[in-house]
């Protein structure tokens, strides 16, 4: 049985900081060099 959770469960913000470029491909290219594969969710 699951315990009750008590206050507020969302975030009380949401940072995202800014950037002029993203290494995501280079990320992926050397996770799924592990023999890994990653989930559609993290290369789109």
């Amino acid at each position: 049985m699951a315990k009750t959770r008590i206050g507020n469960q969302n975030p009380t913000q949401s940072v995202i900081l800014p950037y002029k470029e993203s290494l995501y491909q280079k990320a992926i290219d050397t996770y799924e060099k592990s023999k890994r594969t990653a989930q559609e969710w993290q290369i789109t």
